[in-house]
C-alpha cells in the first residue's frame, strides 16, 4: 500500500491517518464496486475502488454514519488491505464519515482523483504483483542454485541447510529419525526445540510422509509459525526437516524448501548406505578386540575417524527399554558422526560400547539420552576384552524389566559375587557340570535344584513353585547330588552348587 501511495502517475492521496503497519499489508489485486456488500465477491488481501455510488442516498440527508461504519466493517472482516474512494464521479469528496470510519477500523482510505481512471490502479497493481512474482521466481532460482552448489561442497547437506536459511532469513532444523534435534542453522532457542519436540515425534510416530505447522507464539509481523516436512519413504522415515519464522512461505519459498527436502532424503538415504557399511567395520574391529588383535583393532577404528579409549577400559552392553537396538545403534551412530565416539558395535542382538574406565559420568549420560540400561565390565586390559564382555553379558542378563542407569562391575569385587561375575567362572561351571549339562533330564535336574536353593533348601515352598510334591522334589534333588558326588546336608556342598549355577546364570525351573 506504501508503493501504491507513492505511485506519482495516480495521484492518490490519503485523507485519513491509519497505523503505519497498515500500510504494509501486502496487495494481491485491486477490484472496483459499487455493492453496498461486495464481500461475497472479495478474497483477503484484494483492495476495493468505489465511486460511493452505494451511499448516494436521500440528496438531502444522505447516509447516516452506521451506514459507513457497517460498510468498513465487512470489508475489515473479509480482509481487505485498503479503500480506494474515487470522487468526482458520485460525490466530489471523500464523505465525511466515511473517513471517520475507515480512521477508526485502521482500514487504509486513498482518494482516487477524477483524473485516474480505476483501470490504472487495477493495471498498477497487476503489474506490481507481476514484477514480484518475477522477483521472487529469480530468487528461488537463484536460491536453489547456491543451495545445491552448497550441498556439493566439503559440508554437504549440513552446508545446504545453513545455506537454505541464510537465503530464507529463518532458522532451519534438521531432526533425525530418533525425534532428536541433530542440526539448526542458525542455532534454535531451547523453547523453540522443546516446542517443536512433540510435533516431531508424532510426525515419526505415524510413519507416513506428512507436512506440518505448528506456531510457536507472536512475532512482531504476525506469528512465529514452523513449517514441518518428514523425510524418507513411508514406514521408514529418516526424520523431520523444520522452518521457523515470522509467518507463512510464499510458493517461491515453499519451492526451495523442496528441493532441500529431496537432497536431505537423498543424503540420508546415502547416510544409511555407508553407515551400514561402517557398522560392518566396527563389527570386525570389535571381533579383533575379542581375539587380542589391539594393533589390528585400531587401525580400523582409526580408519573410521575414530579412536579407542585408552586402557584400563569398560566393555558396556546396553539394554533396550522402549526401543530396539537398531534404534540404539542409529543413535549411536549420530552421535559418533557428530564427536567421533564412544567406541560402538554390534555384538549378535545386543549393541556393545566401549569407554574409558573413568568415563562414569558419559557412560550415565549417554544411557539417559538414548533411555537405556546398562551392564559395565569391571576396568580392564584390552588383553581382557573377551572375559570382559562375557562378565557384562552376565550383568545385563539380571536387569529386570524397567531397569534404568547403568549396574558397573568393579575390579575390588574378589568375594563370592564377583568372582562369579568372572567369564572364567562361567567356564569352569560349564566343565564341571557337562554331563548333566549334555542330557535333557541332567538341565532339568539343575533348575529343580535353583529354584529349592533359592528357598534356602525348604522343600515345601520350593515344591509348590515347580508343582510337584514335595517327595518328588526331594527324590530329585537326591538324584543330583548322587551324579555330583555331593552331600547337601553340608553347607559347603550346597554353596558350591549355588556358585556354580550362578556363574551359568541358570534360569531357575525346568526347561521349557
Amino acid at each position: 500500500m506504501r508503493r501504491l501511495l507513492g505511485a506519482p502517475e495516480l495521484g492518490l492521496r490519503q485523507p485519513t491517518t491509519v497505523p503505519e503497519d497498515a500500510l504494509d499489508a501486502p496487495v494481491s489485486w485491486a477490484h472496483s464496486s459499487d455493492l453496498a456488500d461486495p464481500t461475497p465477491f472479495l478474497s483477503a488481501g484484494q483492495a476495493l475502488l468505489t465511486t460511493g455510488a452505494q451511499f448516494a442516498g436521500d440528496p438531502a440527508t444522505g447516509p447516516g454514519a452506521d451506514a459507513f461504519d457497517g460498510y468498513v466493517a465487512r470489508l475489515v472482516r473479509a480482509g481487505v488491505p485498503a479503500l480506494g474512494f474515487g470522487t468526482g464521479v458520485v460525490v466530489p469528496t471523500v464523505p465525511a464519515a466515511l473517513v471517520t470510519a475507515c480512521a477508526a477500523a485502521g482500514l487504509p482510505l486513498l482518494e482516487v482523483p477524477y483524473r485516474t481512471p480505476f483501470i490504472a490502479v487495477v493495471r498498477w497493481v497487476a503489474d506490481a504483483v507481476a514484477a514480484e512474482e518475477g522477483a521472487r521466481t529469480a530468487w528461488a532460482l537463484r536460491a536453489q542454485g547456491a543451495v545445491s552448489a552448497a550441498a556439493l561442497g566439503k559440508e554437504g547437506l549440513r552446508g545446504a541447510l545453513r545455506t537454505l536459511a541464510e537465503h530464507l532469513g529463518r532458522t532451519v532444523q534438521l531432526w533425525n529419525g530418533e525425534g532428536e534435534l541433530e542440526e539448526s542453522h542458525p542455532p534454535a532457542p531451547a523453547a523453540d526445540a522443546a516446542s517443536l519436540a512433540g510435533t516431531v515425534a508424532a510426525l515419526l510416530t505415524r510413519g507416513q510422509r506428512a507436512t506440518a505447522s505448528a506456531g510457536l507464539g507472536a512475532a512482531p509481523g504476525g506469528q512465529r509459525l514452523a513449517h514441518l516436512q518428514t523425510l524418507g519413504r513411508r514406514n521408514q522415515l529418516r526424520g523431520v526437516l523444520a522452518v521457523v519464522g515470522d509467518g507463512d512461505l510464499d510458493a517461491p519459498a515453499r519451492g526451495v524448501v523442496t528441493s532441500v527436502v529431496a537432497l536431505a532424503e537423498l543424503s540420508l538415504e546415502q547416510g544409511r548406505t555407508l553407515r551400514r557399511a561402517v557398522r560392518v567395520l566396527r563389527a570386525e574391529a570389535l571381533r579383533l578386540l575379542l581375539e587380542d588383535r589391539l594393533d589390528a583393532a585400531e587401525r580400523v577404528v582409526e580408519a573410521l575417524g575414530e579412536r579407542l579409549p585408552a586402557e584400563p577400559v569398560r566393555v558396556v552392553v546396553l539394554v533396550p527399554q522402549d526401543r530396539t537396538a537398531a534404534r540404539v545403534e542409529d543413535a549411536l551412530d549420530v552421535r559418533a558422526a557428530a564427536t567421533g565416539g564412544p567406541f560402538h558395535a554390534r555384538a549378535g542382538d545386543r549393541v556393545v560400547v566401549v569407554t574409558g574406565a573413568d568415563d562414569v559420568a558419559g557412560l550415565e549420560e549417554l544411557c539417559r539420552r538414548l533411555r537405556v540400561a546398562a551392564a559395565a565390565s569391571a576396568p580392564t586390559p584390552y588383553a581382557r576384552t573377551a572375559m570382559a564382555l562375557e562378565q557384562a553379558r552376565r550383568l545385563a542378563a539380571q536387569l529386570g524389566p524397567g531397569a534404568s542407569g547403568v549396574r558397573r562391575a568393579e575390579a575390588e569385587d574378589n568375594g563370592l559375587l564377583g568372582i562369579l561375575l568372572r567369564a572364567d567362572a562361567g567356564q569352569v561351571a560349564r566343565e564341571r557340570l557337562a554331563g548333566l549339562l549334555a542330557e535333557e533330564e541332567g538341565r532339568a535336574l539343575l533348575g529343580y535344584a535353583a529354584v529349592w536353593l533359592s528357598h534356602h533348601g525348604r522343600w515345601e515352598p520350593a515344591a509348590r513353585q515347580l508343582g510337584l510334591h514335595r517327595h518328588s522334589l526331594r527324590a530329585r534333588i537326591e538324584r543330583l547330588q548322587e551324579v555330583l558326588g555331593y552331600d547337601f546336608e553340608r553347607f559347603t556342598d550346597r554353596a558350591e552348587l549355588w556358585a556354580l549355577l550362578s556363574a551359568l546364570n541358570l534360569e531357575p525351573g525346568p526347561p521349557r
